[in-house]
């Protein structure tokens, strides 16, 4: 038992970690069960898309400002002050804001589509609180406060469910469940930054300093998230530009299904990518590899028995969860698939991004955007959902061979050790 509980506060963190993944999937899966249940299908559909606008924004957000963050722990000594990240953070988020709801407001004014404007303003509910929430649990990662990040995460939860049951019991209204995730994600934030208080002598640094530093790499970066916007978080909106919100409220009540299995792909991730970094530190490119496999080791044997049982037993998981409303098993296998290679592929990515290699990856991801895109152009108008799913599945295998290949060409062509920035 000593043995047990010694492992455990070694790897702390990533318990941690995977602690508050579980509570932050929970609250979505929960959250978007109910919803699927309580709401009109366009209505679900037009949460869906909104969800799916923010991971759009979220990786332009997460190239400019998280990722760089992270890396700047690289950064020994850091000329500038951490807590400049943390205001920088704010002020993109409230832009976010700002520029959603004109997008919302500009929608209902032309008159040109009522699903369009909801989606737009129900982004504009969830988005802005969703971008700070994220760097928030960065913030105390990087600061050493695990217990401060289930202490956040765990009031989103109890918020969570406070709304699920005000919209099942007293108001089943769309604006209102999307309200609540917004609200839940911003008390989150709120709780952390009080918990680990920024300083204000990073108020004044401005945002080009920051980026600056890594000009190159934000710029590549972001570029290479434009076709990952395409083959999966974007893919919810294609669906309902392609096919209409039938085919997005479906894939969403699927995504859902298999959202833990994505929760814990984040959660291994939060502190995996901080281990890979010490890695590349102390022993180079081939440090970063062997960190990056035993990531890839660790999330195949928790996700693997999940993701089989989830594709046996579709039918009665979709029932138990869904009700009636939703049946796709043999769709619902083939998303299993595809989250199965989501687990074997991410460490690759994690490999090439702590050595800064966005122009590589960018390869890989526009491959896989071809791919998916190129696929769902065939197969959708024949299969509809199922060729929706077969088109992801088919696109990251191929990633999976371009990853692989990628990454044994950095190693070979990679210094035997790293490089202090």
């Amino acid at each position: 038992m000593r043995r047990i509980i010694d492992h455990i506060a070694r790897r702390r963190d990533r318990v941690v970690a995977i602690g508050d993944q579980a509570l932050v999937g929970l609250s979505n899966f929960l959250a978007l069960a109910a919803f699927a249940r309580l709401l009109p299908r366009d209505d679900f559909a037009a949460i869906g898309v909104a969800i799916a606008v923010h991971y759009v924004i979220f990786g332009f957000h997460r190239a400019a400002i998280v990722m760089p963050y992270i890396l700047s722990a690289k950064d020994r000594p850091d000329p500038l002050p951490r807590s400049a990240w943390a205001f920088l953070a704010m002020r993109a988020s409230l832009g976010a804001g700002l520029i959603l709801f004109v997008a919302a407001l500009a929608l209902g004014l032309s008159g040109v589509s009522g699903f369009a404007t909801k989606c737009a303003l129900f982004a504009a509910l969830q988005s802005p609180a969703l971008l700070l929430q994220e760097f928030a649990k960065r913030w105390l990662y990087q600061h050493e406060r695990p217990i401060a990040v289930l202490v956040s995460s765990g009031s989103g939860f109890a918020i969570v469910l406070a709304g699920i049951a005000l919209v099942a019991t007293a108001l089943p209204v769309a604006m209102l469940a999307s309200a609540m995730l917004g609200l839940a994600a911003l008390v989150a934030a709120g709780i952390a930054f009080l918990l680990c208080r920024p300083s204000r002598d990073g108020l004044g640094v401005p945002a080009a300093t920051l980026i600056g530093r890594r000009r190159d790499f934000t710029l590549w970066q972001s570029i290479a998230h434009i076709p990952y916007i395409l083959y999966n978080n974007g893919y919810t909106l294609l669906l309902a530009i392609f096919t209409g919100p039938g085919a997005a409220a479906g894939y969403t009540a699927l995504r859902t299904l298999l959202s833990p299995s994505v929760s814990l792909i984040s959660a291994i991730d939060s502190t995996d990518k901080l281990r890979a970094i010490a890695a590349f530190h102390a022993d180079g490119a081939p440090g970063a590899k062997r960190s990056a496999d035993r990531t890839r080791r660790l999330l195949l044997m928790l996700n693997g028995p999940f993701l089989l049982a989830a594709a046996i037993f579709a039918g009665p998981y979709q029932h138990l969860v869904l009700g009636p409303a939703y049946h796709h098993p043999v769709e619902m296998a083939v998303l299993a698939g595809y989250c199965l290679l989501l687990s074997v592929n991410q460490p690759f990515e994690t490999f090439l991004v702590v050595q800064e290699q966005a122009r590589t990856l960018l390869f890989s991801r526009c491959l896989s955007a071809v791919l998916a895109i190129a696929g769902l152009a065939l197969l959708g108008p024949m299969l509809g959902l199922l060729g929706a799913a077969i088109a992801l599945l088919v696109a990251q295998s191929c990633n999976l061979v371009a990853l692989w290949w990628l990454s044994r060409r950095q190693l070979r062509h990679a210094p035997l050790r790293a490089v202090t920035i």
